[in-house]
């Protein structure tokens, strides 16, 4: 693998969404997601957020003092739409791309303090990476204990990044307006399938640094175990059947 450590290093943009902070154990998670960017030894980075209607997100994340622009979307017939968070991201770094990395992320996860310079060095140009698996922890306590974490292949794949310079392609484009994610399932697996198509490289950075994620309580949340969407699954059998991919692959992750 090539490390690109004389290349002038690229701006980091982060996209995500949140949850309400609302007082429980799970803002503690996403707290622990916002400390772990702040303590990054490479700075040079802007959180990319979109509020659908989640409750005291801005201002729980001015708390942090970090480099951050807040997108508004208002849902229909979904909760939130992570076709739109990444549009939102995307539309930020416009006119850049050529110099940036995007991270789509969740707001669950624990990067290392050299994960932003780790994928600078290791990123390559017109690339995509994954960090697959992740670490998985049941909950704060067992992650404060390093206790507990399960890692398999199906151990979370919440992370996809890309160097900018594939958004200069305006059918990557084209394809991300055209496709509905709705609410939660399957778009991590949308964005592999673009890495397919049109990253000249694809990689998996493990070996190089760990991502570390909590399940949060959905007790709290009034959730069930998460289940994709129908139309998300349908949409991504469509994606997949117009650009000759295969399903098979994507059964792992």
């Amino acid at each position: 693998m090539i490390v690109f450590e004389n290349d002038k290093k690229r701006e980091i943009f982060i996209c995500t969404t949140f949850r309400d902070f609302n007082g429980t154990e799970n803002d503690e998670i996403q707290k622990l997601f916002l400390e772990s960017l702040k303590n990054q030894t490479y700075q040079k980075f802007e959180l990319v957020v979109t509020i659908f209607k989640e409750k005291n997100v801005e201002n729980k994340i001015k708390e942090f003092n970090l480099p951050v622009k807040f997108y508004y979307n208002s849902p229909q017939d979904y909760k939130y739409s992570h076709t739109e968070v990444l549009l939102n991201c995307i539309k930020e770094a416009d006119n850049i791309f050529s110099n940036t990395i995007i991270i789509w992320t969740t707001a669950d996860v624990i990067f290392e303090n050299n994960f932003f310079e780790i994928i600078n060095d290791y990123l390559p140009r017109n690339g995509i990476a994954i960090v697959h698996p992740h670490y998985i922890y049941g909950n704060i306590n067992d992650l404060v204990k390093n206790n507990n974490s399960i890692l398999t292949l199906k151990s979370g794949m919440d992370i996809v990044i890309f160097d900018g310079s594939l958004f200069c392609n305006k059918n990557i484009l084209e394809d991300i307006k055209k496709y509905k994610n709705l609410n939660w399932g399957l778009f991590e697996h949308f964005l592999c399938a673009l890495g397919f198509l049109y990253a000249k490289k694809r990689i998996n950075l493990f070996y190089k640094t760990k991502v570390k994620k909590i399940i949060n309580n959905l007790s709290i949340l009034q959730e069930t175990m998460p289940t994709a969407d129908p139309r998300n699954i349908d949409s991504f059998k469509k994606f997949l059947k117009e650009k000759h991919l295969t399903y098979d692959f994507f059964l792992l992750i």
